[in-house]
């Protein structure tokens, strides 16, 4: 009903939607019920009942971190006020959508974004604003082939331009406005006939039912007109041949006006055939460089992966072997997986006399330059260790920041590199059991009889800061049996599950709880199933690292 504009219907089906989860207290489905009825409301012009319904839908959204809908609700806002004239709240309403669209890669609902951000400056005059919103929107619409959102960028480019004295780059989008305005027509127009033609088969079956339903009594009827036909034959064949008489005269008339037209369309035809030709000629130009450009990318792509992949092996060369940690650590597992070919995230330990050192870290980015300070962390850490003899785990990380800071010439001035990396590091003192732990940002967790203890980190980064200040040192009494857990981010902050939200910790606290009485081995494959269903068909947005030890 509301993609044939039958509005009142639409609502009443949507509010039955919307009551049916509400009993269910189904969240997710009534925030889209409560978005569907304001959009309806939009269409009628209702714009106080659009409003109440977007607001309901954006508390919904915000309560249970719905981030795809709140993209939906605040577009609506944006457009609401928009066409009550309401400019500056519609501005800030669009930017949040713009924001929270482009957060999650919804690039079809963000190209609609950007075309009402731009509409909304070009409403207040404001074209030179209008005009690099209106370009991005474009880039992205040539990607997805979205007719619509293109046609409405193209409309905006073309006013842009003209307002800001460009005639020639006005009209050029000033045609693709139109070439797409004729391709939308020319799909409804197709919709239009497919639908004609399912009618026509419909009575056509219709008619054949009836006609042998009446084919009885005609053949009753036949002998009686046959009679009346040869009465009537006499007065017929005079009058079409008076017919035929006019109708060849009439034929004659029409025929030499249809010649005229036809030698005019004939000259058209072989115009528009030598353009058409000339066009063929362009795109098998463009097609060629097209080609060019294409084998150079993939040569270059080539050489750029073949390079990383031996970044790769230099980095796994770097982190600790898996003999190392038989040799030093007890039961124990790592769960890493980088989310491109190298990491930002590394794990490091080392042994010095009765002293176990153990760090795991999330350097600044991903991929190659998280690589590069993964790699200057696990330099800076093994010199600290070796050379300075520390064995307090603050102390560690108190210098480690400013060999960092030191190396990336950070000194707080504006504009600098703000690059670092959060780190979970400990030190066990294997003849005391004793163990020191220090973070910068990442927590360390322990559970012991199954109840989990939560060590927090220091609030600051090993880099930079607006507030440094020296890093705390926990120490605690390990006990036979005791669980040690240190990570990054990436683990709790995959999106995935029905609506597409982070695994949180909360869950990731759940997740351990429920494996305390498995091995070190069983938990991580438990762990690596567990983020694998989650993910589903989402993409790895973060490097994952979970380093657990079994005491």
């Amino acid at each position: 009903f509301y993609e044939q504009k039958n509005y009142p219907k639409a609502l009443e089906y949507y509010r039955k939607h919307l009551n049916a989860n509400l009993l269910l207290n189904a969240k997710s489905n009534i925030a889209v019920a409560y978005n569907n009825i304001a959009l309806v409301h939009q269409h009628l012009h209702q714009y106080d009942s659009a409003v109440l319904n977007y607001t309901k839908c954006i508390e919904i959204g915000k309560e249970i971190n719905f981030q795809a809908v709140l993209g939906w609700a605040y577009n609506g806002m944006a457009i609401v006020n928009q066409e009550q004239q309401k400019y500056t709240s519609a501005q800030n309403w669009i930017e949040k959508a713009v924001k929270i669209r482009a957060s999650i890669g919804q690039n079809k609902n963000l190209a609609q974004s950007y075309n009402t951000q731009a509409k909304n400056y070009v409403l207040t005059k404001q074209y030179r604003k209008a005009l690099p919103v209106y370009q991005k929107s474009m880039i992205l619409c040539e990607k997805l082939g979205n007719p619509l959102n293109i046609k409405d960028a193209a409309e905006g480019l073309s006013i842009c331009y003209e307002e800001l004295n460009q005639p020639k780059k006005s009209l050029d989008a000033y045609k693709l406005f139109k070439q797409m305005t004729d391709s939308l027509i020319n799909q409804g127009n197709t919709k239009k006939l497919t639908q004609q033609s399912m009618q026509y088969d419909f009575d056509k079956e219709k008619a054949v039912t009836q006609a042998e339903t009446e084919k009885q009594k005609l053949e009753q009827e036949q002998e009686l007109q046959k009679q009346q036909y040869l009465t009537y034959l006499f007065i017929g064949g005079f009058i079409m041949l008076l017919a035929v008489a006019l109708l060849i005269y009439k034929n004659n008339k029409t025929k030499q006006k249809a010649n005229k037209l036809l030698a005019e369309q004939n000259n058209e035809i072989e115009t528009q055939a030598e353009e058409l030709q000339q066009n063929n000629e362009e795109l098998n130009t463009t097609l060629d460089l097209v080609s060019i450009q294409k084998a150079e990318i993939e040569h270059s792509h080539k050489h750029i992966t073949a390079s990383i992949n031996y970044a790769k092996r230099i980095q796994t060369a770097i982190l600790p072997s898996e003999k190392l940690r038989a040799e030093i650590l007890p039961e124990h597992f790592i769960l890493f997986k980088p989310r491109d070919i190298v990491s930002g995230d590394f794990y490091w330990m080392q042994k010095m006399d009765n002293y176990l050192f153990v760090a795991v870290a999330d350097c600044t980015g991903h991929g190659v330059p998280g690589a590069f300070m993964s790699m200057l962390g696990i330099s800076y850490l093994n010199e600290i260790i070796r050379k300075k003899e520390i064995n307090q785990a603050n102390q560690v990380l108190n210098e480690l920041r400013n060999r960092i800071k030191e190396t990336l010439d950070q000194t707080g001035k504006k504009g600098e590199s703000k690059d670092g990396m959060d780190i979970a590091f400990y030190v066990i003192d294997t003849n005391t059991n004793k163990l020191q732990f220090s973070g910068a940002n990442n927590p360390l967790y322990i559970f012991r009889n199954k109840e989990l203890i939560i060590y927090k980190a220091n609030r600051q980064p090993i880099g930079i800061h607006i507030k440094e200040k020296p890093f705390s040192n926990h120490e605690i009494q390990l006990e036979t049996g005791d669980s040690i857990y240190a990570f990054s981010d990436g683990y709790v902050d995959q999106f995935g599950g029905e609506n597409g939200q982070k695994y949180l910790k909360k869950r990731f606290k759940e997740t351990l709880t429920n494996i305390q009485d498995m091995n070190m081995k069983e938990q991580k494959q438990i762990l690596e199933q567990e983020l694998t269903n989650w993910q589903g068909k989402s993409k790895q947005i973060d490097d994952i690292l979970v380093l657990g030890i079994k005491v």
